[in-house]
């Protein structure tokens, strides 16, 4: 059970109530907010509210009645009088509402015209949302969807769709849907029967301030695989990768990127363009920024150039950010339509049988995005520097400038195998170094579950899975990226290496760096191993298939030194996997839910690890009896299980992971002495 708020401009806060998500899914609690009253102008939404949610899941907003009638006592006469008059006409509005209102309600949803905002609207949204709004109500929310021939979900879309844009009749809709989206029996009709992902997302695209739209977007998302395959299927009308990619591409502009770009056209005469559409008119326009930067870089003098960077570092710093080569999360202009854009697509890029959604996301363009949001330590992703030279360097940026293309201003789909993105030549140097830069603040410390950063993560750990997905990250420079997380203020000795078991140390003398900071560091540090391990460990090494990769690029074939993982990173990649196959979350900071991580995923990156001497030799000192006992508890499952849960291929990677340390039996205990000491 988790805590969801998000807090208004007057610091009020909107309820999230538990709901009877499947198994997979947290359960979400918060406090209440009052709903507004119908009145003839629009409340603006607060699109810039921060929240707090359960780890990894489905998220969703409900609100208390009780704060209904409270605001209604509070707008005084005027509004009890206008209550009055309409409850005169519609008596049953005298009484609480029940589900054998619900076919009058929905006539009377039908029945109101192109003025929205009047008080028949009002009252049935009410009614509506107090059926839906608490967790007790998980029978109310599935008998809403089906009740009343099925009628109330597409009544609500129609009537969304006619709203006044950041009006309260607007805010209503959206937390009923809300409401009703978050029972796992409701996503497919709301979803896909009643066309409610096509309609969210194409509104999304419209009016990309309005996080709400995003948020059920992930309620919806958060569903098995076969409703997410047919989300993202290349059949299907409803784009919603590339709305959910436009949206967030749009939101995390900062203003100062957002002026200075020409304004884009949203509809012909035909219609609203669809986000495809969309998508590739603001990435060209990404591009043509990048140009144009491009060429006004290569005009300026380079010894006043050299000479300007040497005496004011933070003037170029400024340039840089408007440039549009590295990310700023505090300067958005609509930070929770990102952050909950990217926790769709996290949902949307969970492990499964079809590579759908990874190939969808790269052929949007928007994953070079993600890795500027994960970037640390003021690296420029996309610049040429190889980790295998920088990686223990201080990571200075020693070159800068992206190409043109770096944005995927082209037609071409990365998603092909026979695509291969050109790389950037470096135009500019700085002299930035780590402590100067405002990028090194982007701590893995600070990046909560669900948080922005926490969610593009994890998208790259789920892509990195993919077999297809690889080349294309290694492309675009996602080792390096991920390895400046994974070391991330990693002890070093004088020639720069790695010390192992050595614990964290601050990186500068004034660093603050709290215990519970230090474990979320740690856990995101984990995230970027395991994806590193898909990475690099995954291919081209005895028992796995040859490299995919046809590119003699240094970022096409890493060094595999970026797998090496300290005595830490072992014991805590041990214990998820015992949390995993044990179905155990792990409470405290650095924690996850029970269905954060699969068994399958963790067992998967341990083999790609253990391809790596020096880390059979880690886990062997560390944690390779309980390892052992562990790996072999998986292959017994998967042996003898009735239900489920250990497949043949997470069984395979337990047995070839037992044989990459088997040589450590003959010279040392292999197994724990007892089963306690294995658990």
């Amino acid at each position: 059970m988790g805590l969801f708020r998000i807090r208004s401009k007057k610091g009020r806060a909107l309820l999230d109530d538990d709901d009877d998500l499947p198994e997979s899914a947290p359960t979400p609690t918060g406090s209440s907010r009052t709903v507004p009253k119908s009145r003839s102008t629009p409340r603006k939404l607060d699109g810039r509210g921060k929240a707090r949610e359960p780890k990894n899941g489905a998220t969703s907003v409900t609100l208390s009645s009780s704060t209904v009638s409270r605001k209604s006592h509070v707008n005084g006469d005027a509004s009890n009088s206008n209550s009055n008059s309409s409850n005169s006409h519609h008596p049953a509005s005298l009484e609480p509402p029940s589900l054998e209102m619900l076919p009058q309600l929905v006539d009377d949803l039908k029945e109101v015209d192109y003025d929205t905002s009047g008080d028949v609207a009002a009252r049935t949204l009410r009614m509506l949302f107090a059926l839906s709004e608490h967790a007790t109500h998980s029978d109310n929310r599935t008998a809403l969807v089906r009740d009343a021939d099925g009628q109330l979900v597409p009544v609500l879309l129609e009537f969304l769709g006619r709203c006044e844009r950041s009006s309260s009749e607007q805010y209503l809709v959206l937390l009923v849907l809300n409401n009703i989206s978050i029972p796992s029996e409701n996503k497919r009709i709301i979803a896909i029967d009643c066309g409610g992902a096509q309609v969210l997302s194409r509104l999304l695209c419209d009016d990309p301030s309005c996080h709400l739209m995003a948020i059920i977007l992930v309620n919806l998302t958060f569903a098995d695989a076969d409703l997410r395959n047919e989300l993202v299927s290349p059949r299907s009308s409803i784009e919603l990768v590339e709305a959910l990619s436009y949206a967030l591409r749009v939101a995390s502009l900062s203003p100062a990127e957002h002026n200075n770009r020409e304004p884009l056209s949203v509809a012909d005469e035909n219609g609203p363009f669809p986000p495809r559409k969309l998508l590739a008119d603001v990435m060209a326009e990404d591009h043509r920024q990048r140009r144009n930067w491009n060429e006004t870089s290569q005009q300026t003098n380079p010894q006043t150039s050299t000479r300007q960077q040497q005496q004011h570092p933070r003037h170029d710093w400024d340039i840089l950010q408007k440039s549009g080569l590295v990310f700023d999360a505090s300067k958005q202009l609509y930070p929770e339509t990102a952050r909950w854009c990217l926790c769709a697509l996290k949902n949307l890029t969970r492990p499964s049988r079809d590579a759908l959604s990874a190939h969808a996301l790269m052929d949007t363009g928007i994953v070079p995005l993600l890795l500027r949001i994960i970037t640390v330590g003021g690296y420029i992703p996309g610049t040429q520097q190889h980790h295998s030279s920088t990686r223990h360097s201080g990571n200075p940026i020693s070159s800068l400038a992206l190409s043109p293309n770096y944005s995927t201003g082209s037609n071409s789909k990365p998603s092909d195998p026979s695509s291969t993105g050109a790389k950037p030549t470096a135009l500019v140097t700085t002299g930035l170094l780590d402590d100067e830069i405002p990028s090194a603040m982007n701590s893995p410390a600070s990046w909560d579950s669900n948080s922005m950063h926490d969610a593009a993560l994890f998208t790259i750990l789920n892509m990195s899975v993919i077999p297809a997905a690889r080349q294309y990250l290694r492309e675009e420079d996602a080792v390096h990226i991920l390895s400046l997380i994974a070391d991330y203020r990693k002890p070093r000795s004088s020639s720069g290496s790695i010390i192992a078991g050595v614990p964290s140390t601050p990186m500068h003398d004034n660093d603050t760096t709290t215990h519970s900071e230090l474990k979320q560091q740690q856990l995101q540090s984990l995230k970027a191993r395991m994806a590193l391990a898909y990475l690099v460990g995954s291919e081209g090494h005895y028992g796995q298939p040859r490299s995919r990769s046809s590119s003699t690029s240094i970022y096409a074939n890493p060094d595999n030194s970026v797998l090496h993982v300290s005595a830490l990173e072992a014991e805590l990649l041990v214990e998820l996997l015992a949390n995993t196959l044990h179905h155990r979350a792990k409470d405290g900071p650095g924690g996850y839910s029970a269905a954060t991580f699969t068994v399958k995923g963790t067992l998967y990156a341990i083999r790609c690890l253990l391809t790596n001497h020096t880390n059979q030799v880690t886990f062997f000192a560390t944690t390779g009896v309980k390892l052992n006992a562990l790996l072999l508890k998986a292959v017994a499952l998967h042996s003898i299980q009735q239900v489920l849960t250990i497949d043949a291929e997470a069984a395979e990677h337990a047995c070839f992971s037992l044989y990459l340390q088997s040589y450590f039996g003959f010279k040392n205990r292999f197994l724990p002495l007892s089963i306690r000491e294995g658990d």
